[in-house]
């Protein structure tokens, strides 16, 4: 039985790359023990997605446990399974953020962190083990399937898109909900596309907002953000290890409101923030105690090994008042302001994200390679961190066809 889904890039895009490496890492000594090397994002300048759905079409190249692991992720996902995939989802993991846009990805989620149950779908939709999958399984079901449903199209039918228009589209929604600084609507808008990109620069952006007060608007921005950017994790607290654990574990767009509260005096997660926009150095060392081999078996409090934790993510960060110094210079900049009594905002709470998340998906996935490659020409009048910063989303503007004066000539 040939793999369907695990098969085709665009799939392989919404999963993203971390999250993959991270599957395929649980299968080290299978994949070396048969001299087989899976390909890295690194290894393959932008078109990593295409290569591996071309590895894993070839499954005879797997080894037998990975594939019948990647076989079980694809029958717990597909339509008759998914109110069991759903019901386990909540039951074991409910606090944990899973992906709305792509089932497959749900399904991934559970057997991170509950491996059994993926095998409990599988004998008690199918009653069959996983070597024991009938070739006819997924004879009436289409890709589209593992994906979830969109208007007017899914992402595996949706043509191509214009990125243009989808920038604009973006940047109205954030207009028509939240007052916002002239030019910044597009800047988040290209902040959102490159969440659903960051993974094949080296550099990811921040986007700092600030209130002067309260009740100006960005608890609000934060919660259209969290509708839009992919994979977003909202947090109005969070502590250092909590931090890159979550970035090492899902690989999201994180979003922390209330930075005000935490920041001030805790400088190891300053410094995890400060470094953490630029692939090569955002990762922190700690100290783990090793498995046990069992219950029974006894550990020494010295025993430990020494992990290594990404923290190399887009973030979105608010607060009222100024960031610090070191951190605003890795931001781009929105200040906030309230709304006086002649505008009107439209409320958030009747958006339909999912079409939008679908085509920002959509143009990434058409545009992986150049998105890697791009080396765009520079505005003179940023200075070299500024210039880092603004890269990743000068690219974006460049493929999407928007550097007319409504997106670059003003920057925030």
């Amino acid at each position: 039985m040939n793999l369907k889904c695990f098969s085709q890039s665009g799939i392989l895009q919404q999963i993203g790359s971390r999250r993959l490496e991270k599957l395929f890492s649980a299968f080290r000594e299978d994949l070396e023990s048969e001299h087989h090397v899976l390909l890295t994002p690194e290894s393959q300048n932008g078109t990593y997605f295409d290569s591996l759905a071309a590895t894993l079409e070839s499954e005879a190249k797997l080894p037998d446990r990975l594939r019948n692991t990647l076989l079980a992720l694809e029958i717990a996902a597909s339509p008759e399974n998914r109110p069991h995939l759903d019901s386990a989802i909540q039951r074991r993991i409910p606090n944990i953020a899973v992906s709305q846009t792509c089932v497959l990805d749900r399904a991934l989620e559970l057997w991170f962190h509950a491996p059994e149950e993926i095998d409990s779908i599988i004998s008690a939709c199918q009653h069959v083990s996983v070597s024991d999958f009938p070739q006819n399984a997924f004879q009436d079901v289409s890709v589209s399937d593992f994906e979830a449903p969109v208007s007017p199209s899914s992402f595996s039918t949706l043509h191509s898109v214009d990125g243009s228009a989808l920038l604009h589209q973006l940047a109205d929604v954030l207009k028509r909900s939240v007052i916002l600084p002239q030019w910044a609507a597009e800047a988040i808008a290209l902040w959102i596309l490159h969440t659903y990109a960051f993974h094949l620069r080296d550099i990811t952006a921040y986007i700092g907002i600030e209130s002067p007060e309260k009740r100006c608007g960005k608890t609000t921005l934060l919660t259209l953000l969290n509708e839009l950017a992919h994979r977003a994790i909202a947090s109005s607290n969070i502590s250092p290890p909590a931090f890159f654990r979550v970035i090492e574990d899902l690989s999201p767009a994180l979003l922390i409101d209330e930075v005000d509260t935490f920041l001030t005096g805790n400088d190891q997660l300053r410094g995890i923030l400060n470094a953490g926009y630029h692939k090569k150095t955002a990762f922190v060392l700690r100290a783990t105690n090793p498995p046990r081999a069992s219950e029974d078996s006894q550990q020494s409090t010295n025993d430990y090994q020494l992990a290594r934790f990404s923290c190399w993510c887009p973030k979105a960060l608010a607060k009222i008042g100024r960031f610090p110094d070191t951190l605003a210079d890795r931001c781009i900049i929105i200040r906030m302001q309230r709304k006086t009594s002649a505008e009107k905002c439209d409320r958030s709470r009747d958006l339909d994200a999912v079409p939008l998340k679908q085509q920002c998906l959509r143009f990434v996935a058409d545009h992986a390679a150049e998105i890697a490659t791009a080396k765009p020409q520079l505005p003179p009048e940023l200075n070299d961190r500024a210039a880092d910063i603004w890269e990743p989303l000068l690219v974006l503007a460049d493929l999407a066809g928007a550097t007319g004066p409504n997106w670059l000539d003003r920057l925030p």
